[in-house]
């Protein structure tokens, strides 16, 4: 559903309902009118103590409760028929089915874009505003992040050299002959993840990243990874499963041989700090566009178009082409670490924008064409020869 068509069946929807939302809107208001008074009330008297115990626990525990309602219902405004055409231009708003006993329905919203957000909300709120990221620079996406950072054209990028010597301290493989992920089905497309996990693994015993898109790929790679007995040589750790974030990251790190395989996705692409012998092996599954069917994406890639803007060029790509460099930022952290990159998608090669992924990496980062069998001795010589 695109968001003009949302819009409307939102607005019916609240026409249909005005009564009932006009009233619990003025409710609300008046809630946080008395709400306000009475805090204050309550905050003298407290001061001069003239509240017993009962008298404070009472109230303390009516102002938690009127805090937790005045929270869920911060959003109301969002059913404002004024302003919810100015909203759907900046936002993206939809309705959801909710869990919560006693609800029917739960709105969500989001920010489609930050053009003209940051300026008004962050950026005058300081005197200077210094932005730090490799991002920044990269030449092949140079228009997305000012616009997504709402930066003025005219806005100064200082470059410098990174004090890393990638030609000497990584080993960049891309698997020539796998299967192309948008061709090739599911199970086909899991089978040979695990296949070729299996090997590299098998015959590099390193500690391991190994970044997914999605849990639901996550898990069924796990599964086949259990059945060809992986699971029970090494200590393989899958998001979703294993347990959250932090329980597998610190078992990953705990790990007594430092030969651990961790499947991941989500929050390990970037923000994860594994320098040293803590990640040695960085596999990337695929290369890592978002989901294009997601409410969020729909909505962005629909304004998009009515701009005249492709959005795969303006959106998707600039995107996918910055996790994956925050993805392999995670491989060097340090002067002294050494590593290897593998990556599983052969779209760099053969389709036209794989070359913006290439150009991408850091200078001195080489991607070596290897086909699948060979990936795991050449990962087993250049472990022996460092």
């Amino acid at each position: 559903m695109n968001n003009c068509c949302a819009q409307k069946k939102i607005r019916g929807f609240i026409k249909g309902h005005l009564a009932e939302f006009v009233t619990v809107a003025s409710a609300y208001r008046k809630l946080v009118q008395v709400d306000r008074e009475l805090y204050k009330k309550f905050m003298t008297q407290s001061t001069t103590l003239h509240l017993s115990s009962v008298q404070n626990k009472l109230l303390n525990d009516y102002f938690t409760l009127a805090r937790s309602l005045t929270k869920e219902l911060k959003n109301w405004k969002l059913f404002d028929l004024d302003q919810l055409e100015e909203l759907f231009e900046s936002q993206i708003i939809w309705l959801t089915k909710s869990n919560v006993k006693g609800a029917h329905l739960r709105i969500h919203s989001g920010l489609m874009e930050t053009k003209n957000f940051l300026k008004n909300h962050i950026y005058e709120s300081f005197q200077h505003t210094l932005l730090t990221g490799a991002e920044l620079s990269l030449p092949e996406i140079k228009n997305f992040i000012p616009t997504n950072l709402d930066l003025p054209a005219k806005t100064q990028i200082s470059q410098y050299d990174s004090s890393f010597d990638y030609r000497k301290q990584v080993a960049a493989m891309v698997a020539t002959d796998a299967p192309d992920v948008g061709v090739v089905d599911q199970q086909e497309y899991c089978k040979y993840l695990a296949d070729t996990i299996s090997e590299i693994c098998s015959k590099v015993p390193r500690q391991t990243l190994i970044l997914f898109n999605s849990l639901q790929t996550i898990a069924d790679v796990y599964q086949l990874l259990q059945q060809k007995g992986l699971t029970r040589t090494k200590n393989v750790l899958a998001q979703g499963i294993s347990g959250g974030v932090e329980k597998i990251k610190k078992r990953f790190l705990m790990d007594h041989e430092h030969q651990a395989i961790l499947l991941g996705t989500g929050s390990f692409w970037e923000g994860v700090d594994l320098p040293h012998d803590d990640l040695e092996l960085l596999v990337v599954t695929r290369l890592p566009f978002q989901a294009v069917d997601s409410v969020i994406n729909q909505a962005r890639y629909h304004k998009a178009e009515k701009l005249g803007e492709n959005p795969f060029s303006t959106i998707a790509l600039p995107e996918a082409v910055i996790k994956l460099n925050q993805g392999f930022g995670r491989l060097i952290r340090t002067k002294t670490d050494i590593g290897a990159f593998v990556l599983l998608d052969p779209r760099i090669l053969t389709k036209k924008y794989g070359v913006v992924f290439e150009k991408s990496f850091p200078a001195g980062v080489k991607l070596e064409r290897r086909k699948i069998a060979e990936l795991g001795d050449n990962l087993q010589n250049f472990f022996k020869n460092i």
